[in-house]
């Protein structure tokens, strides 16, 4: 901001460099985006529209290029993208302007939060398939090195370097010995960062399982306990075990850590069958083979069983009528008076209330016992008479006679009395209720009494035979019926949170089961209506206990009923793991310091192969990221605000069983701050106004929320406060200006005091302002030789100060200045130094360049250079020719004249100096020397002469022939003479016959060329000749000659139309020339007299017709004339 504003303040002087590049953000991040803005600082120079912009980052252009905007975004910026930068602008005039140099840096973002994920997720892959490790970082930039590891040891897997967050590993087909805990690393230059353990499981499909049946002896008999003991040989844990007989589930048993499971089965007659057992890990279920198991009945068993039946089968058809017939018995005796007798029984009386056993408050009589014997092991059955009694009233009543008789024979039943039928087995009865009478001594008489005992006596006697009838129909075959006809089936061991399955067994028979129960130390856990399993999802210590099934039975045929219940089974379950102890390390915290918790527990050697997870709490709120693997939790720093109450919970996955420890008060106790130093960052060392300064207040120990407060040694005000939990805080001070130099210090407090920081002093240093060059000659216009004084000077800046001259970008020299103000540099002139001129201040904060100050210089022109330009090797006629004439040194205007033998063409001005031209449209007459002269008010100087040759090209020639005859005779000699009357020479002549080259002849120095040739027949037609001096061919016209041939001797022949001529014949004379030129006159003679003529115009031979007469016998001969001589034939005789 104070940059910005210091080159607003010296934007007149230094208009074309008041550029500012600014970078936003000022400290980019690896991978994010930086936009370059070169800000012009001049408000009239930002309306210019035209204005081009160009970034350079180390002398390099940056992409585009020259652009009219004056912003340059970079969508990702790297560390080696760091380096000095800045920015260029270019008017329309073609001047630029540059920025000072920015540097900006590029900072990385260290790796952190590294985590390892599997792929499939959880750790649990199957053998053969693939496993992904993925390592991922939360934050980090540039090139991240990745490392995998193996086991606690480390073992390095693979190494991978790219630019991203995240880099997979992979193992394509997992084997056994791919179990263990990895981890990865991340590295991008801060140090390596670890992530967690994380287990890899590789999980085995079972085995076919190995089913053995195990028995107290060979062959199995009925009541064995035998074990169904099924294993796999291989394959991951857990493994869940089915017994099957005939495709029948028995049960089941889990094995937690491998191995095998056992299942006890007490057998019974129908338990004979094929037995197999199926073994099960989540992975595919594995069935056995089948095991014949033949279970034999010993042979008392099987008579019993024999008799059984056929007793079951007599009780079914006898018991109805045997009934019926006591019953129809009873009434004879006891219920039918005759009619007439006035003494009937009269109306029963209404009963008093009940005195006896089956009243509300009974009193229960001695149990008599009968018949007993023992059928086997521990059953015992008894047949017991119950007698009940009236309770004693306080006046005893007197006593009758019957009442003597039944005290004197208790074993004989009178009324009231209760016949029972009493089962015994195993502290469980059942009674079968047969007939009940309450009598009392009112209203009843001696006789009466007399009477009813005797009918009672009878009674006695009946009820004997049926009881001893009833006790073969009945007890005989319940006594066999019942034998090991319930049996509890259960696992043999259990761990805490297993399942437990019950099943109540029975034997198939004809007993109905109207009622089910399962029952634990006497306690009745679960009623049904019939038959069912009794299952405890996960159980606890206290399932431990006897444990036994009971059924009520009743007769499918009779509503006879009977209870019966299983041997007990005692089941204990063992603890999986003990209540875990937590465990602090150290034992007594401290503010800031790491520490470490354990949940410490142990598995049972059974169940070792269980995975258990830990999860630690404090205050009721989980810590850390929840459950894991880890007994530990490392807490890097504790606070006193973590001070509370903490815990663990250990837990199995499988099966899922939780504890939790006792819980643990943890005091963080804190540490006052000590040895407070203050300290100070600034870029490159130094305090420069303008930029940011830090000041880094820290201290060596000092636990908790720490108070960090910033004071002026002037005005021991406080510049700065802040509060918080680390041992260091920066205070960043984000333009700093010079009034800001002084001492200062820095205090700390955590609570216990404030600590104080010894004083640092700052010294603010100034970057440069714009210099102002100034250019100081001994006259108003410099000339070459004189001796110039540069002078430049910054009105800002801390010294020392160096200068640097500049003409046109090119160093001149430097001077330093070392207490400030400016700076000079004397310079001898020379024609090269006419130009711009500038000057760069540097006081090591930043360079800044001066305004473009010209430097005007009056040189003598030098003697000129003509340089003729054509558009072709040789000047043609017509040709448009630049003479060019420039003078290599000499002050502007130059003014140039161009002369040709002399005289002036014309004249050309050169404002800025350089060169001049000037067009010329050739002609012939332009041959010859060319000079220039060139003139700048110091004086005239005169090029050197230039030849010019301009190439005419012929114009058409003209053919004459000599002689000049129209007719020429064969054997003349003929000139032909072609010629031109322009053409620059040599010219080459063609002679031409009907377009026949006859030859050709060269002219050296111009004019014409003959070509002779001696005339032949053949020479008559046209003539023409050419003329090429290498500028292009020219063709005369046309001349014809035509050549005359002399007639040779002609000859006269006759045509008759016979071989012998006879008068009156008409003949034809032809005179015929073998040579000469037509057209020819033959003239025909008789005897030397003219007979007539004949004319032959295109030669050949001419003809005469005569008619034949006597006379015309004699010499006939012939001439010939084509105005070349006469010729005459020979004499030709004629006879008739």
């Amino acid at each position: 901001m104070l940059l910005g504003l210091m080159l607003l303040m010296c934007a007149p002087p230094c208009e074309l460099t008041a550029l500012l590049l600014t970078a936003t953000p000022s400290r980019p991040v690896e991978g994010g985006s930086v936009t370059l803005t070169c800000n012009v600082l001049v408000p009239s120079r930002r309306l210019d529209g035209s204005l081009q912009f160009r970034f350079f980052r180390d002398s390099r252009v940056l992409w585009p290029g020259w652009s009219s905007s004056p912003e340059l975004q970079l969508p990702k910026v790297w560390r080696e993208d760091s380096g000095s930068y800045w920015c260029e602008e270019k008017t329309m005039a073609a001047r630029v302007a540059r920025s000072p140099r920015v540097q900006i840096q590029v900072q990385r973002v260290p790796v952190c939060n590294v985590s390892l994920e599997t792929q499939p997720p959880g750790g649990q892959v199957q053998k053969g398939e693939r496993l992904a490790l993925v390592c991922m970082v939360a934050r980090g930039t540039g090139d991240i090195t990745f490392l995998w590891y193996k086991g606690a040891l480390g073992l390095n897997l693979e190494t991978k370097t790219q630019r991203s967050l995240a880099a997979k590993f992979e193992i394509p087909a997992v084997r056994d010995s791919d179990t263990d805990k990895y981890y990865c690393a991340a590295d991008n230059g801060y140090g390596p960062s670890l992530s967690e353990l994380v287990s890899v499981t590789v999980r085995i499909p079972v085995s076919r399982p190995v089913l053995t049946i195990r028995g107290p002896g060979a062959p199995a008999e009925v009541g064995d306990v035998v074990e169904l003991r099924c294993e796999a040989q291989r394959g991951s844990p857990p493994i869940l075990y089915r017994f099957y007989r005939e495709n029948v589930t028995l049960g089941r048993s889990s094995a937690h850590a491998g191995g095998g499971a056992s299942f006890n089965l007490s057998l019974t007659a129908e338990h004979s069958g094929n037995y197999s057992c199926e073994a099960d890990n989540g992975l595919g279920a594995r069935r056995s083979a089948a095991v014949p198991l033949n279970v034999t009945v010993p042979t008392e068993d099987r008579k019993e069983l024999l008799a059984s039946g056929i007793l079951e089968g007599m009780l079914g058809v006898l018991g109805p009528v045997i009934l019926a017939l006591f019953c129809c018995g009873l009434r004879k005796r006891l219920g039918r008076r005759p009619s007439g007798n006035p003494r009937g029984s009269p109306p029963s009386p209404v009963p008093p209330a009940s005195g006896y056993v089956n009243s509300p408050a009974p009193l229960q009589g001695q149990s008599v016992y009968e018949n007993a014997n023992v059928v086997r092991g521990d059953e015992v059955y008894s047949l017991v008479y119950h007698t009940q009694q009236e309770r004693p009233p306080a006046v005893p009543p007197p006593r009758t006679r019957v009442e003597d008789q039944v005290s004197q024979n208790p074993h004989r039943i009178f009324p009231p009395a209760r016949l029972s039928f009493f089962c015994r087995r195993d502290a469980s009865a059942i009674y079968f209720r047969l007939k009940k009478a309450n009598v009392t001594d009112e209203d009843y008489d001696d006789a009466i009494l007399q009477r009813v005992a005797k009918g009672t006596s009878l009674l006695g006697e009946l009820t004997r035979v049926l009881m001893l009838l009833w006790s073969l129909l009945v007890i005989f075959p319940l006594t066999l019926s019942l034998a090991d006809w319930l049996t509890l089936v259960a696992p043999s061991a259990v761990f805490e949170g297993d399942r437990i399955d019950l099943t109540c067994q029975r034997k198939n028979d004809w007993w109905k089961v109207t009622r089910a129960s399962y029952h634990k130390d006497g306690e009745e856990l679960q009623v049904s209506s019939e038959l069912s399993n009794f299952s405890i999802q996960r159980a606890v210590l206290s399932d431990s206990g006897t444990y036994h099934c009971a059924v009520a039975l009743v007769w499918p045929l009779f509503p006879f009923q009977k209870e019966k219940t299983s041997r007990s089974v005692r089941i204990e379950v063992q603890e999986l793991f003990p209540r875990p102890v937590l465990t602090v390390s150290p034992f007594r915290a401290i503010e800031g310091n790491p520490v470490t918790l354990t949940c410490e527990t142990k598995l049972s050697p059974q169940r070792s192969d269980a995975q258990l997870r830990f999860c630690f709490f404090r205050d009721g709120r989980a810590l850390g990221s929840g459950w894991s693997s880890s007994p530990e939790l490392r807490v890097p720093a504790m606070w006193s605000g973590d001070s509370g109450s903490y815990w663990c919970e250990a837990e199995t996955v499988t099966p899922s069983v939780r504890k939790q420890s006792l819980q643990s008060q943890i005091h963080v106790r804190g540490v006052p701050v000590s040895n407070v130093s203050l300290e100070m960052w600034a870029p490159r060392g130094q305090v420069i106004e303008g930029r940011n300064l830090v000041l880094l207040c820290s201290v060596t120990e000092g636990t908790g929320n720490i108070t960090f407060s910033w004071h002026r040694e002037a005005t021991g005000t406080s510049v700065g406060k802040k509060t918080q939990r680390s041992l260091s805080v920066e205070l960043e001070v984000p333009a700093v200006q010079e009034r800001d130099a002084g001492r200062y210090y820095c205090r700390a407090d955590n609570g216990h005091g404030p600590i104080q920081s010894k004083v640092l002093s700052i010294l603010v240093r100034i970057p440069v302002s714009c210099p102002i060059l100034s250019i100081t000659a001994p006259r108003a216009q410099a000339v070459e030789g004189d001796v110039v004084q540069l002078r430049c000077e910054a009105q800002r800046g801390s010294p020392p100060i160096l200068y640097r001259f500049y003409y046109e970008d090119v160093p001149l020299g430097n001077s330093s200045a070392p207490s400030g103000g400016g700076a000079s540099f004397n310079l001898s002139l020379t024609a090269e130094h006419s130009g711009n001129y500038s000057c760069e201040a540097d006081n090591g904060l930043g360079a800044r360049r001066s305004e473009v100050v010209p430097l005007s210089l009056s040189v003598p022109v030098s003697p000129p250079v003509l340089t003729i330009r054509r558009p072709r090797s040789q000047a043609v006629e017509g040709d448009v020719v630049e003479l060019h004439c420039e003078a290599q040194r000499g002050s502007p205007p130059i003014l140039y004249r161009f002369y040709h033998e002399e005289v002036p063409l014309g004249s050309s001005s050169a404002p800025s100096g350089g060169e001049a031209s000037l067009n010329l449209s050739l002609t012939a007459e332009h041959s010859g020397n060319y000079s220039c002269e060139a003139n700048n008010s110091l004086g005239v100087q005169r090029s050197k002469m230039v030849s010019l040759s301009i190439t005419v090209p012929v114009s058409h020639p003209v053919l004459t022939l000599n002689p000049d005859v129209a007719q020429a005779m064969v054997g003349d000699v003929l000139e032909l003479r072609c010629e031109t009357q322009r053409g620059s020479p040599p010219i080459l002549y063609w002679f031409y016959h009907e377009n026949v080259i006859l030859g050709n002849t060269s002219a050296p120095f111009g004019g014409g060329a003959s070509f002779n040739l001696s005339l032949t027949t053949e020479h008559s037609g046209n003539y023409s000749c050419g003329a090429d001096n290498g500028l292009g061919a020219q063709s005369s016209e046309m001349v014809s000659l035509n050549i005359t041939v002399p007639e040779s001797r002609p000859v006269l022949t006759f045509r008759a139309p016979g071989a012998q001529a006879v008068e009156g014949d008409v003949v034809e004379l032809c005179c015929g020339a073998q040579r000469g030129s037509s057209p020819f006159l033959s003239q025909f003679y008789h005897k030397d007299v003219p007979l007539g003529n004949s004319s032959a115009p295109s030669g050949g031979g001419a003809s005469l017709n005569l008619s034949l007469t006597a006379e015309h016998s004699g010499d006939y001969s012939c001439e010939a004339d084509n105005g070349l001589g006469v010729r005459h034939s020979k004499v030709a005789p004629s006879v008739l």
